[in-house]
């Protein structure tokens, strides 16, 4: 094969080339090509890099709107790489993944750079060589630094930082993460308060578990929600306030339920034939604390005379931010942090700047645990005291 020869023309010159067409025409790895076209000019010798900027010539492999300058500038571009209820963000009650975007945006928007997307299949059959056509500087991962797509990408010299996932570890040069065993804390430092002794925790899919939803058609569909790190972290955040105390009963924490349409209906109802039942219930998000409420007045138990609910996020709803006591987060810091910190990465920043761990905002008391029907009063950590560092 020629080099300018009408049948390569014919071959590629029509189509969008990609950089396993360009690894594959210059004999290489796509990883030596990665590398090469983001500066790193000693991973091969002269003679192979020669071979690969033919490549790129004749495959006419950076002229892409999207990858902008030639292929050894900064593009200005940021890939998003999340799993797939980040995808799913639009939907109706999606409200926290949606946030987590806005603060994506809004750094991104101030300092003129550009977020690319990508689809949720790149990240669970790891396709990191779609990551690596140079249309990106570095890449923002929704989820834990121990999936093997991070390895793939770092191995190939993409900086990479992990958000929103308690799970991270030293080989990623950035993570952002909320502080999941003080967002337990502060729930049941609340309810310690309170005077309640007998606390339950209902959890999120520390575990798999299946979640049922009614389709578009009215039919009932299942779906396999993963196992959460965050779920699992906050978890471990009641067991420690608890044992700290004398007060944990494993027979009070139930098993796992998903973040969204959980059926909390047989925990519930075995908690209630305990002869010593629990007098207040944490609960790992808003929506399973919601149903704990359902299932109590469908059951004449009085809320919260005679179980106290609390729940984690704070989400807007018509019933929910009037009765609902919960853990305010601030899910946009959750996005700025993350964006700030692969710009802090691109610019060689030390790991000091480029690690954060957010705090919750406050636990907001309303009737749920007070009996009141609004209370407008956020208590925060300082005012609760240092205990939420964990």
């Amino acid at each position: 094969m020629h080099w300018g020869s009408l049948s390569f023309m014919e071959a590629y010159g029509k189509k969008k080339a990609t950089i396993n067409q360009v690894a594959n025409l210059a004999g290489v790895s796509v990883t030596t090509v990665s590398l090469y076209l983001r500066g790193q000019k000693e991973v091969c010798s002269k003679a192979t890099a020669r071979r690969i900027d033919e490549a790129v010539g004749a495959l006419n492999y950076f002229p892409n709107p999207l990858a902008g300058a030639t292929y050894n500038r900064v593009r200005h571009t940021i890939g998003l790489l999340a799993g797939n209820d980040l995808e799913r963000g639009n939907r109706p009650n999606d409200v926290y993944n949606m946030r987590l975007i806005q603060g994506i945006f809004e750094v991104a928007n101030e300092l003129g750079y550009s977020v690319l997307t990508y689809p949720y299949r790149v990240f669970i059959e790891r396709q990191y060589r779609a990551l690596l056509d140079g249309r990106v500087d570095a890449v923002l991962l929704y989820g834990s630094s121990w999936h093997g797509i991070v390895e793939d990408l770092l191995g190939a010299g993409m900086p990479v930082v992990c958000f929103g996932s308690p799970e991270v570890d030293n080989r990623v040069p950035g993570w952002v993460h909320l502080n999941e065993h003080a967002v337990s804390r502060m729930a049941l430092q609340h309810l310690w308060d309170l005077g309640h002794r007998r606390i339950a925790h209902l959890a999120g899919p520390f575990e798999d578990c299946y979640r049922f939803e009614h389709g578009p058609d009215d039919r009932t569909m299942r779906t396999l929600e993963r196992e959460e790190p965050v779920s699992k972290s906050r978890r471990d955040g009641a067991i420690q306030f608890l044992e700290e105390r004398s007060a944990f009963d494993p027979a009070l924490f139930s098993c796992a339920h998903p973040w969204k349409f959980p059926d909390v209906r047989p925990t519930m109802q075995a908690w209630s034939e305990m002869s010593s039942p629990p007098t207040a219930i944490y609960c790992a998000n808003d929506y399973i604390a919601w149903a704990a409420i359902q299932w109590a007045r469908a059951h004449d138990l009085s809320v919260p005379d005679q179980i106290a609910v609390v729940g984690v996020d704070n989400v807007e709803g018509p019933d929910r931010e009037l009765f609902l006591t919960s853990v305010d987060i601030d899910v946009e810091e959750i996005g700025r942090r993350a964006m700030h910190a692969i710009l802090d990465v691109l610019s060689g920043e030390p790991s000091t700047e480029t690690r954060h761990i957010v705090e919750p905002v406050a636990l907001i008391p309303r009737g749920s645990t007070q009996g009141m029907p609004i209370i407008t009063k956020k208590l925060t950590a300082l005012e609760l005291g240092s205990r939420y560092s964990s």
